[in-house]
């Protein structure tokens, strides 16, 4: 009898410690900073090892790769000199690969947003589940679409983390007596970190104060103590963020040329006009970032337009938060509802907070006229505003469901549907990426290598998430893998952008392009420049201008800067490569190499090869997607004296549009100039004159 209620004893003992066990796993997993990670995997992760470089990130790891840290610390030079040091020092730490940096994005990230969680918790210390809720939507915020720009952003949300972190360790400071005098010097540390190295959370500062306010006892007689005791705690943050601003103002030449402080100029200038302007400004940006950008993810896309798989992965996102948070609320004790009379108050509170924290953090853009858009690029200008956000959507939820229930589902809608709005956008930059390799091969096959010095003009190209100036990055990364010096050989331009700027309002002959990229000089001339135009699924196309001047298909400022540039810049030897590590595999041959390939023959004049090109082209299923592409093989036909394969070429591009027919006309007169008399061609000519009723 002993012998068994020893064993039942031994089987209690390690049952409660199996029990034990289990519990301390299920509370590790969904303790609210490990939920963090894991949906910032299940969300952005995803897209880690199906992105490239995008917007400034393909610039800055260009320069990186090929300048190291000489290179950042030269563009930073006139922009943020100490927030440099972060590049220099992630560079260190991190290859080149984009995964690396998709990688580092997510994880400041997840960083920022423990950060806020950590920080919620002491402003409503009875409860995790506000903290949740903040950090999630802070994790998850609707209206800003960039995360996968990984490099930039990283960095902008290690800054962030700076702040919030500071902010937390002042409190706990105010709160704690161990380790106090440590805590305040790393906090001020932290303080100078975010307001010496970047200008958008540089008043953020002013909130300190007003969270030290909330947590300070409710022990003061009289307001003045108060106010006192919160100035002296604030007053060694208070010196850093005048130090900051003494030294932007007096020391920091530069601080302005980047950006102006433009609407406090106009209200100099115009007072009335200024402050009715400001104030529209201040009221859209604070409605849209608090509650606006919301609608974004109530947009459900239509699977005929975003594509079966794409629609799919997104279902499954939203499915995968909704049943991972009905799964924690079910088994996290976490979250298990305690009664707490303060709720109310703590929701009004939070209400408050948020709405006071909107104003700071739109000051920096107020004063220079930066505009908030609700998409790319101009979003991103939402970052310091996310910390407001989010506050007020847990204010609100916690004052309008009486029941923890309906709480809890209304937050499971609203961060199901942000986690499938930012898969939405993973798919749009990875479309992205995957037609901005398409546009490097083309360009690599068409042009094998550049004269150095050569400018290339081209119209704003369908790739939203890269500029002129990011696909200059990419174009010397491809052309110039080992510069020598800081002299940079190649530029990009949309033509559009930079008119009235970097290049005149009017491009002519031998106008002289000086340009500072940051880390260099582009130093070039108008006359030594490229046209191309590229406008998928059609080819990327080098534009002849004695060709296309008539050709009403291209852009008129196309057709202007091709008056100027010449295909001599273009070399056909050494084939150049894009680096291997980023574009690898080469695509295989498909029409647009083909047709690359034939003009680039065509140039040369190598008509054998044209046509030898052309009859692999036209025995492909795929074929021409704009009615141009053809040209090349009706010259190499006429050229070798396949007259009748010319024609039959040249009637197959007027059949898709009549616009064709001056381009044609051009294209045959220099045919008619360029190729001997013969009764062939003179027939070939009474047929055309007949096709195409060109004016002589």
């Amino acid at each position: 009898m002993c012998q068994k209620r020893k064993c039942n004893i031994v089987m209690n003992q390690q049952n409660k410690k199996t029990n034990t066990i289990k519990n301390k796993i299920v509370s590790f997993l969904t303790h609210p900073i490990m939920l963090l990670l894991l949906v910032s995997i299940m969300v952005y992760g995803v897209f880690v090892p199906l992105l490239g470089y995008f917007w400034d990130d393909m610039g800055m790891a260009w320069n990186s790769d090929v300048f190291g840290n000489e290179g950042i610390a030269r563009y930073f030079t006139t922009k943020r000199p100490v927030w440099a040091w972060f590049y220099q020092l992630s560079n260190l730490l991190l290859g080149k690969e984009p995964w690396q940096w998709q990688v580092f994005g997510i994880f400041w990230r997840w960083i920022c947003a423990s950060g806020f969680y950590l920080l919620v918790r002491q402003l409503w210390p009875g409860s995790k589940e506000p903290a949740l809720f903040a950090s999630f939507f802070f994790l998850l915020y609707p209206g800003f679409e960039q995360q996968y720009i990984g490099l930039i952003y990283g960095h902008f949300f290690l800054i962030f983390s700076s702040y919030l972190f500071s902010v937390i360790l002042s409190i706990y400071a105010l709160t704690h007596k161990k380790y106090r005098k440590l805590a305040v010097i790393v906090a001020i540390v932290l303080s100078a970190i975010n307001v010496f190295s970047m200008e958008y959370y540089f008043m953020l500062e002013l909130l300190r104060p007003v969270f030290f306010w909330v947590l300070l006892p409710e022990k003061f007689e009289r307001l003045i103590y108060k106010l006192k005791r919160v100035f002296l705690l604030w007053l060694p943050y208070l010196s850093t963020l005048l130090a900051s601003a003494f030294w932007r103002t007096f020391i920091f030449e530069y601080q302005t040329v980047e950006y102006h402080l433009n609407n406090l100029d106009l209200l100099k200038t115009n007072p009335w006009q200024g402050i009715l302007f400001i104030a529209k400004t201040v009221v859209h940006d604070v409605w849209w970032t608090a509650l606006g950008m919301w609608q974004l993810a109530f947009q459900i896309p239509s699977k005929a337009v975003f594509g079966e798989r794409a629609t799919l992965l997104y279902l499954g996102v939203m499915a995968g938060i909704v049943v991972l948070f009905i799964l924690v609320f079910i088994v996290s004790k976490h979250f298990q509802e305690r009664a707490d009379s303060q709720q109310h108050k703590q929701s009004l509170l939070f209400l408050l907070l948020g709405f006071i924290a909107l104003f700071p953090a739109g000051v920096p853009f107020w004063v220079t006229g930066l505009t908030l858009t609700p998409s790319f690029s101009g979003d991103r200008y939402s970052i310091p505003f996310i910390l407001g956000s989010s506050l007020i959507f847990t204010g609100v939820l916690f004052l309008l469901p009486k029941k923890p229930y309906l709480r809890r589902l209304l937050f499971i809608i609203l961060i199901a549907l942000a986690g499938g709005l930012h898969s939405r956008h993973g798919v749009n930059f990875q479309r992205d990426w995957e037609m901005h390799q398409r546009f490097m091969w083309q360009m690599v096959w068409r042009m094998p290598s550049l004269e150095a010095q050569t400018a290339i003009f081209t119209q704003e190209l369908p790739l939203k998430y890269y500029s002129d100036h990011s696909l200059t990055g990419a174009l010397n990364w491809t052309y110039d893998p080992n510069p020598n010096s800081f002299d940079i050989k190649y530029a990009l331009y949309y033509p559009t952008v930079r008119s009235g700027g970097t290049l005149s309002e009017q491009i002519d002959h031998n106008q002289t392009i000086d340009h500072n990229l940051g880390m260099g000089y582009f130093r070039g001339n108008t006359s030594q420049s490229i046209t191309l135009y590229y406008n998928p699924p059609a080819c990327l196309r080098i534009i002849d201008y004695e060709i296309e001047a008539e050709n009403t298909m291209l852009p008129l400022y196309i057709r202007e800067a091709s008056k100027v540039s010449s295909t001599v810049w273009i070399l056909s030897e050494p084939q150049t490569q894009p680096p291997t590590f980023l574009y690898q595999p080469e695509p295989s041959p498909n029409w647009c190499y083909y047709f690359e390939k034939a003009d680039l023959a065509r140039q040369y004049g190598d008509w054998e090869t044209v046509v030898e090109i052309g009859n692999t082209a036209l025995s492909l299923e795929d074929n021409a997607n704009d009615p141009a592409e053809r040209l090349p093989f009706i010259e190499g036909y006429a050229h070798t004296g396949d007259w009748q394969r010319a024609l039959m070429l040249t009637q197959d591009s007027l059949n898709v549009t009549g616009a064709m027919q001056p381009v044609l006309c051009a294209l045959w007169q220099r045919i008619d100039t360029e190729t001997a008399n013969a009764p062939e061609k003179d027939a070939a000519l009474i047929q055309l004159q007949d096709l195409l009723n060109c004016q002589r």
